[in-house]
């Protein structure tokens, strides 16, 4: 089983990128929300339940730097979707159910989304276009015979489906 873990893509980068004198281009980090969930990506597969990580940023030229950073904490692949405008939340989704389908992935695992102004939209428009269940806010999740067993936040509660 593949992972797929779509990354933040902040255009501050950018901003940053045109201003600067001393350096070419902006180093772009990882959200700190990005780099848990590739953390859990990580322990899923070292834990046996996937066999590979495969992260994914859709947006600027900045992009390329998260996906080292990503590549360093221990995705086994990067892809990079270029796109010089800002897209709106369901165009994304749109972007990502194609990526999903055409790698045959069968986990996706994000946070909220820089690009829809962190209003968590874009994971929900995933699920639908891919007819796939979902769970928000996941504390954490175990793969048992090809099971996926979540907790989740569910108000101030742990919920475990």
């Amino acid at each position: 089983m593949k992972i797929f873990v779509p990354l933040h893509y902040d255009d501050a980068c950018t901003a940053v990128s045109q201003a600067s004198t001393s350096f070419d281009r902006a180093v772009c980090r990882l959200d700190p929300k990005d780099e848990a969930v590739l953390e859990q990506a990580v322990r899923c597969r070292e834990a046996g339940c996937a066999e590979s990580i495969e992260a994914v940023a859709i947006g600027g030229e900045g992009c390329r730097e998260m996906l080292h950073a990503a590549l360093a904490q221990g995705a086994d692949q990067a892809l990079y979707v270029k796109a010089d405008v800002e897209l709106e939340p369901l165009h994304i989704a749109q972007l990502l159910r194609e990526l999903v389908l055409r790698e045959e992935i069968r986990l996706v695992l994000m946070s909220a989304q820089t690009s829809d102004t962190r209003a968590f939209q874009i994971a929900p428009m995933l699920a639908g276009l891919l007819n796939w269940r979902q769970s928000l806010k996941v504390t954490q999740f175990a793969m048992k015979n090809k099971t996926l067993k979540v907790s989740r936040l569910v108000h101030d509660t742990l919920e475990t489906v």
